[in-house]
């Protein structure tokens, strides 16, 4: 594995902890379990997953806070996302304005090379000791 994929796959780590902790603590109030952001079961945190709107693929939303959120599988792999609930979901927390960004946004360039790959694992390595 090259240097470049071992820090977008540590910073994935880490923004994908950062994500799920987040919603439990939101949802549930607790550490250990959250509500899937679009069916609203609640899960496990380690069984959870940190979910896209607008796919991963996308490099310039993919570490948008307001575009991943906790999702159970059956949502986020199985109903590749439970799109048409989590657009509604955006719109009702963040407004039609935030929800026209990041679909704008899906398709301008991002490039994440090295330090600042490195410079965004560290900040959500301190945010998660912050929840």
């Amino acid at each position: 594995m090259t240097e470049h994929l071992k820090a977008q796959k540590d910073l994935w780590h880490y923004f994908s902890i950062y994500i799920r902790l987040r919603d439990c603590k939101e949802t549930t109030g607790t550490l250990t379990h959250g509500r899937c952001f679009t069916c609203s079961k609640v899960v496990p945190y380690q069984e959870a997953d940190a979910g896209h709107y607008i796919s991963r693929v996308y490099k310039s939303t993919c570490y948008d806070e307001r575009n991943v959120h906790l999702q159970c599988v059956n949502c986020n792999r199985l109903l590749r996302g439970n799109p048409e609930i989590y657009k509604k979901r955006i719109i009702a927390i963040y407004g039609q304005e935030v929800l026209d960004d990041l679909e704008h946004r899906k398709f301008q360039l991002a490039l994440f090379k090295g330090t600042i790959l490195d410079d965004m694992k560290t900040y959500y390595q301190e945010k998660i000791k912050t929840l």
